[in-house]
């Protein structure tokens, strides 16, 4: 048991023999000489009907009963004894009416009940005792009182009613919830002053009518007041009804819309998982294109946009120096005659991947399809770097390579061209690295530097050989 349960059971004890007190009290000055059709159907109407006859106050979160006035009529008219018993016994009959859990007793709590059923006592007794010690016997002051003596009457009531009900109902809240009493009371009661008002109005009326009114005019305006209140009723249930379809309307705009968000946020989700796609193919396409589909190392487009871009960005005057260095394989159509061109290939992707381990980041390895392979050094100093580097590849593709157990050997030629003012596009280093190559495999040397008299050289017995052809014909 919780500290909140323990304090909220002491305060019940303590209220159960108050409540007994005032069952007490009130079987002893019950109106026996009174009992008559008016008590009876007083207190039927009381306990059974009255929770059934209730305005709901648009927006106001009240609920408007006749019990209140008619608890009021029943001290009026009979004293407090009856008042009090009629009190109890109908706080427990609408507890079980009204509650929201349908109305089964056994669906409600028993604490919930005994706390409106004390309360309902405990109150009513307070109330009777005080309009006795203030007034004397409330049935004096409505017989032989004028209309600001039962006014007073019954704004006492009111007040007495009202406070001590909602101050046990806010602690009984405040200790099954834990929060502060006095935010509760004006959370939750302090519109219960409208309720215990319009009771007392009722009363009042109600007790004026019977004592001057005749019996049928007051039946006949009993029946013109019930025709207002189920015309009103039948208005607050369509306004009820209105209210929830608009609310049930709203509920299933906001779930198409929510279903629309979430089709969009798919649909979003489509078009970006399509757009990386896009992306990732375009990607593709563009490293298809530039480089070469064995090796994986840039192709010939790429090597001469490269040569182009470095030839763009170092200007004729530029001290930055690059150079370009062609590789081929001597006597390799040997290894693919001998050994098959499915061999050939992976040796080519083994040296290629040789190469391009042996490149820092400053240096770009390609190749050119076949047995050719480029290497372009980019921010060299002078043409000894590029020539050293020449010695490194020499060595390095020097060395066999291991397959299936056997070892493949092979060497390479390697024309190197240093940029200088003569080169405007890369297809003239290319032409010159060409050269330079073709003279380290004639003079059968692993790098040949290019020169001018190389390609004066090569220009010549480009000359030659066409003459001899005209010769011939």
């Amino acid at each position: 048991m919780t500290p909140q349960e323990k304090t909220l059971n002491i305060s019940l004890c303590v209220m159960v023999p108050i409540c007994l007190l005032a069952v007490a009290w009130a079987i002893f000055n019950f109106p026996f000489d009174k009992m008559d059709g008016g008590l009876v159907m007083l207190t039927l109407v009381t306990v059974f009907f009255s929770t059934y006859f209730r305005l709901e106050i648009p927006r106001a979160g009240l609920h408007l009963t006749i019990s209140d006035g008619l608890v009021f009529l029943s001290l009026l008219f009979y004293g407090g004894g009856l008042a009090v018993l009629l009190a109890m016994v109908e706080a427990g009959f609408s507890t079980l009416k009204l509650s929201p859990a349908g109305g089964t007793r056994g669906r409600v709590g028993w604490k919930p009940i005994l706390v409106n059923v004390l309360t309902a006592g405990i109150s009513t007794f307070g109330t009777a005792l005080l309009v006795t010690a203030l007034f004397g016997p409330p049935g004096l002051i409505l017989e032989s009182g004028t209309n600001t003596q039962l006014a007073f009457l019954l704004a006492i009531m009111t007040l007495s009613q009202f406070a001590t009900n909602t101050v046990l109902a806010s602690a009984y809240i405040s200790l099954k919830t834990g929060a502060r009493l006095l935010d509760v009371w004006n959370q939750h009661c302090l519109n219960a002053l409208v309720m215990f008002c319009s009771g007392a109005v009722m009363a009042g009326l109600g007790a004026k009518a019977v004592r001057h009114v005749d019996m049928v005019q007051f039946a006949l305006a009993a029946g013109f007041f019930g025709l207002v209140y189920f015309t009103y009723k039948r208005y607050t249930d369509d306004v009820r009804k209105a209210t929830t379809e608009v609310e049930q309307s709203e509920v299933a705009r906001a779930r198409e819309a929510e279903i629309h968000i979430s089709e969009l946020n798919h649909f979003v989700d489509e078009l970006k998982k399509t757009a990386d796609e896009l992306s990732e193919s375009r990607e593709s396409f563009r490293h298809a294109a530039y480089h070469d589909k064995l090796t994986d190392l840039p192709n010939r487009t790429y090597i001469i946009e490269l040569i182009d871009q470095l030839l763009k960005d170092n200007g004729p005057e530029a001290n930055a120096k690059f150079a370009v260095l062609l590789l081929n394989l001597n006597r390799f159509r040997t290894i693919n005659d001998s050994l098959g061109y499915q061999t050939g290939d992976r040796v080519i992707k083994h040296l290629g991947k040789r190469l391009n381990e042996m490149a820092a980041s400053s240096q770009i390895v390609g190749h050119f399809g076949g047995d050719q392979f480029v290497v372009i050094l980019t921010d060299i100093s002078d043409c000894d770097t590029a020539t050293a580097f020449a010695d490194l590849l020499a060595e390095r593709l020097a060395e066999p390579v291991i397959f299936k157990g056997r070892q493949v050997y092979t060497s390479a030629s390697i024309g190197v061209v240093v940029r200088d003012a003569s080169h405007q596009k890369a297809e003239s280093m290319l032409r010159d690295a060409d050269i330079a190559m073709y003279y380290a495999k004639d003079r059968r040397k692993d790098w040949a530097v290019f020169d001018r008299s190389m390609r004066a050289n090569a220009e010549t017995r480009q000359q030659m050989e066409t003459d001899l052809r005209s010769a011939i014909v």
